[in-house]
């Protein structure tokens, strides 16, 4: 089965300000990377039936936690270390 995707969809996720947060926004306003993953029903299908197909998105999830969640931390943890221990970060926020 063929999948595709717009590239230009119309979002309704992001709430005014006074309103619930959704689980990534809550992460993100506080520093902690976070993805969200929104599954058509074609696809939730096909993840129940096909379990060639579930393993396929579980790597992409992996890889993509990897490449980006993990990088991320590693980066950040590095810069909390040379922040903490030199005079060439003074005055620079994270």
């Amino acid at each position: 089965m063929k999948f595709s995707a717009d590239l230009d969809p119309l979002l309704d996720g992001c709430w005014l300000e006074d309103t619930t947060n959704t689980m990534v926004m809550q992460s993100t306003k506080i520093g902690v990377p976070a993805m969200q993953l929104e599954l058509p029903f074609t696809m939730r299908y096909t993840c129940s039936s096909d379990s060639t197909f579930i393993k396929r998105i579980a790597d992409i999830i992996g890889k993509l936690y990897k490449g980006t969640i993990t990088e991320y931390w590693n980066t950040y943890n590095l810069w909390r270390s040379v922040k903490s221990n030199s005079k060439i970060t003074e005055g620079i926020t994270v």
